[in-house]
């Protein structure tokens, strides 16, 4: 089962889950505003009826995410390296690469993206933006954002296509191999 099934499948595992005690379906959330004497901020999204624990019962955000998936795939930018490319040329290298799947891009503020596994158990992402500084932005929001879900990923820029390769200590000759190979299309 791939990574975005899995993903939905958890979704609408927890969307349709049965209950003795069946609840009545949840509110979409209105976005607060701050008036005077207002008890303070409202809950972080996703902490609304779960006493401030991260999850959430209100699955409306993901109402738009597979709109937003094909949105980007329709939209991507004419970029020199493309994601399909970049995989390409680490299975050409001799590395066992999974099934590149796409990603989110609007997360690495890119127009699309896609993500495989390398063996043994590294990330690779290739994300493709519209012009080169776009690229360096979106990787510097993901160094600043994401530091603590890969402390280690390490990213390269070619044209207009930025590379990442994380959870690859331990194997940094997988990393630079990478690295190197992506740099050099």
């Amino acid at each position: 089962m791939n990574l975005s099934s899995l993903v939905l499948s958890s979704v609408f595992l927890v969307a349709c889950g049965k209950s003795d005690d069946p609840k009545p379906a949840p509110k979409a959330v209105e976005p607060a505003t701050a008036t005077a004497g207002s008890a303070g901020p409202a809950p972080a999204m996703g902490t609304e009826k779960t006493g401030g624990v991260p999850g959430s019962e209100n699955l409306a955000p993901l109402a738009g995410l597979m709109a937003q998936l094909e949105t980007e795939a329709k939209s991507r930018p004419a970029a020199k390296v493309t994601a399909e490319r970049a995989f390409e040329a680490i299975k050409a290298a001799g590395l066992e690469v999974g099934e590149p799947q796409q990603v989110l891009g609007k997360t690495a503020l890119a127009k699309y993206c896609a993500a495989a596994r390398i063996e043994p158990a590294i990330g690779v992402s290739v994300c493709e933006y519209e012009t080169a500084e776009q690229a360096k932005a979106g990787g510097a929001f993901m160094d600043k954002n994401f530091k603590g879900l890969a402390p280690d990923a390490a990213r390269v820029i070619n044209g207009t296509t930025l590379l990442t390769v994380a959870n690859a200590t331990g194997h940094e000759d997988v990393r630079k191999r990478v690295l190197a190979l992506f740099k050099s299309l």
